[in-house]
């Protein structure tokens, strides 16, 4: 055999023994690429104990947060002046107890269809409580502001702002928690000293 011949046959071989025993075929490269994107990464018991713990704390501590009963109050209250703003007399009345009483001589049903028949003439209204303050004695709540009338210059509402707005004393709104819940208020009664209603208006 030719010394060429020898040499290119030696080439071929050692290049097909360098190919077949070091570098792997491309498709099992891809493969084995697709295989280390795909698998899974594994979360051990302990990690995902703690982990499910740290959120079950944060959740939790969330909930006391929320129904503190001097949150509640508040919310209630806001939502209360919202409904009322909104003429969502639905949800107005899902605030008020069954035994609701003021001083002005309303209960449930009158306290429902007065403020409704109000409002009835009303555009638009804005309630903006001043400075609330609230306690909490057992399972009766306390919530007290200033409360602010605005909205349209309509006649009603003109009579309402000049009846309310320079009112010097708060409105005390008094809730009663009634079940276990920690977010079951209702309202039971409503009171301001100074604040006398005219005859044309009950």
């Amino acid at each position: 055999m030719p010394c060429h011949a020898a040499h290119r046959h030696g080439l071929r071989f050692v290049a097909k023994r360098v190919s077949s025993s070091t570098i792997p075929p491309i498709h099992h490269r891809v493969q084995s690429e697709r295989i280390n994107k795909t698998r899974p990464v594994r979360i051990s018991f302990r990690e995902a104990f703690y982990g499910g713990l740290i959120v079950a704390l944060v959740v939790g501590l969330f909930l006391v947060w929320l129904w503190r009963p001097e949150r509640q109050l508040q919310r209630h209250s806001e939502n209360l002046l919202r409904a009322v703003e909104k003429r969502d007399w639905a949800r107005f009345a899902s605030f008020i107890a069954g035994d609701y009483q003021d001083q002005w001589g309303n209960d449930h049903a009158l306290v429902l269809a007065r403020t409704r028949e109000v409002f009835r003439y009303v555009r638009t209204a804005r309630l903006t409580a001043a400075n609330p303050t609230l306690w909490v004695v057992n399972q009766s709540g306390y919530w007290k502001a200033k409360i602010v009338i605005n909205g349209d210059n309509g006649e009603v509402m003109t009579a309402i702002k000049e009846r309310v707005n320079p009112l010097g004393s708060p409105f005390q709104l008094e809730w009663r928690r009634v079940s276990g819940k920690p977010w079951e208020w209702k309202l039971i009664r409503v009171s301001n000293p100074e604040l006398q209603i005219p005859s044309e208006f009950q």
